[in-house]
C-alpha cells in the first residue's frame, strides 16, 4: 500500500505523475489554522501537493471566517471560490468573487483577502521554484 493511500486517502497519485484529489473529502481542522491576530480570525489551508510532486505549482484549499489576511505574493496565484465569497484589496482597489468565480493575482502585488462570512476556496500558485 502506498503511504500516500494512509496519510491522505482522497488523493490518488498514478504512476505518471497524473494527480486526482476529492475535493469535497478535504477537511479543515486546528493543525491546519494560521492565527491572524486576534483569536477569532483564522485563516486554515492545507496544501494538496508536495513540492516533490510539483517543484513550481502549489495548490490548497483555504478557509476564512469573518477574518483578514494580509498577503505579499513573491509568485502568481489563482483563487477560485468554492463557498462564499471573498473579498481582495490590492493597490488601493477591491474586487470580490463569489462562488464559481476566479480571480489572478500576479506576482509582486500586496494587499488583503477579506472574508466577511465562511469562505472556501482553492489557491493554486505557480512561482516556477519554491524556495
Amino acid at each position: 500500500m502506498n503511504t500516500n493511500e494512509i496519510i491522505y486517502p482522497i488523493k490518488d497519485v498514478l504512476p505518471n505523475g497524473i494527480i486526482s484529489i476529492k475535493l469535497p473529502e478535504v477537511q479543515l481542522g486546528s493543525r491546519d489554522s494560521i492565527s491572524l491576530g486576534p483569536k477569532t480570525e483564522m485563516l486554515y489551508a492545507k496544501d494538496l501537493l508536495t513540492v516533490i510532486e510539483s517543484p513550481s505549482m502549489g495548490c490548497s484549499v483555504m478557509e476564512m471566517n469573518s477574518s483578514t489576511y494580509h498577503f505579499e505574493l513573491n509568485h502568481d496565484e489563482v483563487n477560485y471560490v468554492i463557498e462564499g465569497s471573498l473579498t481582495i484589496i490590492t493597490a488601493g482597489r477591491s474586487r470580490t468573487i463569489r462562488a464559481g468565480e476566479v480571480c489572478f493575482i500576479p506576482k509582486g502585488s500586496k494587499g488583503s483577502y477579506i472574508a466577511e462570512k465562511n469562505v472556501r476556496f482553492l489557491s493554486v500558485s505557480y512561482a516556477e521554484k519554491w524556495e
